[in-house]
């Protein structure tokens, strides 16, 4: 059996849990980029970012990053943006390397056709079948269907959802023929407002004549739908079949203390029921919309789209050393927000010293690396907002750590063979180094 070496560093170690709250610095952004900035060609933006750092002699030093890169800034710290597609990212600004901003999503008009390894369908008849317009554009394309050389598509069997798919249903060999879809942007660039496809549908005969067209079709839409207040709801429910016998009802509802309660409503429906719209949604217009036949329902829950609020700000603390820290961040929005954190401007991560657990930041043994300034960024599709603390030794701590000597630095082990080592480092001053074995 081999002997085992132990090393010891001679070092004065303190611990314990102590811990205070103090004043944090009192510093924020005066402004910050917006959350979401819409270029188009021709124009140029700029993104501003600015602390309330007023006291006498302060310097600001101000970067802007575009995801992990830096980009040139002007010399007064705004940043100029040209109306073009490189102008497209995730930009946010760092002032004096230690306060970020809030992010600034920097969005270029896209209209591009999206990968379609078949423009063909051979549907049978009496099933449904969804066309999809294969168009990314942004802003929202405005989209048209048509049915052979210039039909229009209004026949009941025909279903129009609001990402511009189409829906036929209870297919008939007559729907047989050519579907072209026709997306317009007109902020896309020029020459290239307008684009279309088309579809070749053939649809075959059937021998089973036993199909129950009649009950609901698959969800068209996600269960959860969140519109701003003032926003506008757009709802779809349909069934197989195309017969004018076949109702849509629509009810609005919530649950208080454990009972259903029907709500009055205003809402539109149009299509024969199929769609169900509500214009400048006021509070009393969310909740639960259920749908249904006399073979089914479907049920989809409308919630008011929230920007982030953090309802436990980052504390300021000052501790000692090897106490244990743990910062909370708590933040309400829908949908639910994503909790980042960061440190004088870094993003941070799990590690061995650092736990991250969504609103929660503990580490486990401060250690004066860990002193700066603490950032929690709460975002959601609606927004983005942030809260600061900061972290740092008491005084009387760095009294105390002002009389030890320097740590050893780029402290280094590695084996020479069975039974010994080699440690190099590099050390300020005199030390003292102990092996037992």
């Amino acid at each position: 059996m081999s002997t085992l070496s132990k090393i010891t560093l001679e070092a004065l170690v303190f611990s314990g849990t102590g811990q205070v709250e103090v004043p944090g610095p009192n510093i924020s952004f005066i402004e910050q980029p917006p959350f979401q900035v819409n270029v188009f060609d021709g124009k140029d933006y700029f993104l501003t970012c600015r602390l309330n750092l007023s006291f006498p002699g302060n310097v600001t030093q101000t970067v802007w990053f575009r995801g992990e890169h830096k980009v040139r800034a002007e010399r007064d710290g705004t940043l100029k943006l040209s109306g073009n597609r490189n102008s497209a990212g995730v930009y946010r600004c760092l002032v004096n390397q230690t306060y970020l901003s809030t992010s600034s999503h920097v969005v270029y008009p896209v209209f591009q056709r999206d990968p379609l390894l078949d423009k063909s369908r051979t549907p049978v008849e009496g099933t449904s079948i969804i066309l999809d317009c294969p168009f990314t554009s942004i802003p929202k394309a405005n989209i048209t269907w048509t049915f052979g050389d210039s039909g229009k598509i209004s026949d009941n069997r025909f279903l129009k959802f609001s990402n511009g798919s189409l829906l036929i249903k209870n297919i008939k060999q007559s729907n047989s023929g050519r579907y072209t879809c026709k997306a317009e942007n007109l902020y896309a660039r020029k020459n290239k407002t307008h684009r279309q496809l088309t579809y070749e549908v053939t649809v075959k005969p059937t021998t089973n004549n036993s199909i129950n067209n009649k009950h609901l079709l698959p969800r068209l839409q996600a269960d959860v739908q969140y519109i701003p207040l003032g926003g506008t709801l757009r709802l779809q429910c349909d069934s197989q079949s195309s017969d004018g016998d076949v109702k849509i009802m629509w009810t609005l509802w919530r649950t208080e203390n454990g009972r259903k309660v029907i709500t009055p409503n205003n809402f539109v429906l149009e299509n024969s029921n199929r769609s169900l719209i509500v214009g400048n949604l006021t509070n009393a217009h969310y909740g639960n919309y259920t749908c249904q036949n006399e073979y089914g329902e479907q049920t989809f829950q409308v919630l008011r789209q929230q920007k982030p609020i953090i309802k436990t700000p980052l504390k300021s603390i000052a501790c000692i050393l090897n106490a244990p820290i743990n910062l909370t961040c708590e933040a309400t929005g829908a949908p639910k927000p994503k909790i980042t954190w960061f440190r004088n401007g870094q993003l941070l991560s799990n590690n061995y010293t650092m736990e991250i657990n969504e609103s929660s930041l503990l580490i486990q043994s401060f250690d004066i690396n860990d002193e700066g300034i603490y950032q929690c960024f709460a975002q959601n599709s609606a927004g983005e907002t942030q809260s600061l603390g900061e972290l740092r030794l008491t005084e009387n701590m760095k009294q105390k750590l002002d009389t030890l000597p320097k740590p050893l630095m780029n402290l280094k082990c590695s084996p020479i063979d069975i039974g010994a080592v080699n440690i190099s480092f590099e050390a300020p001053s005199l030390v003292s180094i102990y092996i037992f074995f």
